[in-house]
């Protein structure tokens, strides 16, 4: 019998998270053994009372993450949890097909010599507010509401491409060694995003090729709040900020050329994004402007976190083996899963 462990990290989300526990209990698991590891990322609000409603309706284990960030939540299911042979990833504003786990172990047989997959995400949109004009931007829909759909075929994701968001899952004897940075992810107090990318993106440099498999879908249940251009730019961002520790710091042949200027490259390119930006925030036109702050934004993003590396290598603070200042990695073949 193939077992699945569905991992989901949580925070003060305790109506959102209901929902999500909900549609689970929903999704067929047939003769699969499927458990599911809720860890609670030290919440205030009635997560417990909910988790306790639906300990007798799910296989459902708790831990306990005290440590702040959606990462180090994951960090503490991937250390502590008995987990399954396939480890399910997702978040705890997700409703899946109900054909889900089904289409997850079916993908791991038709691909045995892979050990990373990720599913389809489509965006569900609130009733409580209209949806706005550019929420139908399909890059827009990608890193703003987490939308993935790849292809309607399944097959190997492309080179410089990841699964993301709520719906990838691993081979449990591909996970050792692997964990997520604590520096990346939601926050309560900062918000990097790419920290799933940036975990896969590694996973990758290791030979673990992903799968796309478009079966398996998944649903991201979109909040009233994220549907403003504050919100937006927000987000564009926390994922500039993350993207380049995913793929590669800006600059990079300049900085192999001479640091200093580098250092200088860096910080003009932030007052120039910033000035951008503020222009396109005084755009009369509403569909240019909305367009146009989400590229600045984005841009604003990845310049800032390459200004915070600058400033670190100039005092002597080098970045870490997983950075990309550091060159890649050869690829190197990865063992066959057990």
């Amino acid at each position: 019998m193939t077992d699945l462990s569905v991992l989901i990290p949580t925070f003060n989300r305790a109506s959102i998270l209901r929902e999500t526990l909900e549609a689970m209990c929903l999704v067929r698991t047939g003769n699969l053994s499927v458990s599911f590891v809720v860890v609670d990322n030290a919440s205030t609000d009635d997560t417990p009372a909910v988790l306790r409603d639906f300990a007798q309706r799910l296989s459902l284990s708790v831990l306990h993450e005290p440590t702040p960030g959606k990462c180090n939540a994951l960090n503490r299911g991937l250390r502590q949890a008995a987990l399954g042979e396939i480890v399910v990833f997702t978040d705890d504003d997700g409703t899946p097909d109900p054909s889900w786990f089904e289409e997850i172990v079916a993908a791991c047989r038709r691909w045995p010599s892979h050990s990373v997959f990720g599913g389809r995400v489509d965006p569900a949109w609130p009733s409580s507010v209209p949806k706005p004009f550019w929420a139908e931007d399909k890059r827009i829909q990608a890193i703003a509401f987490t939308a993935h759909h790849v292809s309607d075929r399944e097959g190997p994701y492309a080179a410089q491409r990841e699964p993301f968001g709520p719906n990838f899952w691993v081979r449990r004897s591909a996970l050792a060694g692997f964990e997520f940075r604590s520096d990346l992810g939601p926050h309560p107090t900062r918000r990097t995003l790419c920290d799933e990318s940036e975990f896969l993106r590694r996973m990758r440099r290791q030979g673990y090729e992903p799968i796309y498999t478009p079966s398996a879908r998944m649903v991201h249940r979109v909040q009233a709040d994220r549907l403003t251009e504050l919100a937006l730019c927000r987000r564009a961002y926390q994922y500039g900020r993350g993207e380049i520790s995913v793929t590669q710091i800006p600059e990079a042949t300049l900085l192999k050329k001479s640091r200093a200027a580098w250092h200088l490259r860096v910080a003009t390119n932030v007052a120039v994004s910033s000035w951008q930006l503020l222009g396109a925030a005084l755009e009369p036109e509403e569909n240019v402007r909305v367009t146009k702050l989400f590229a600045k934004a984005l841009t604003l993003g990845r310049n800032f976190e390459a200004l915070c590396w600058s400033a670190n290598v100039a005092l002597g603070r080098g970045p870490g083996s997983d950075s990309p200042l550091q060159l890649d990695a050869p690829v190197q073949a990865a063992p066959a899963p057990a």
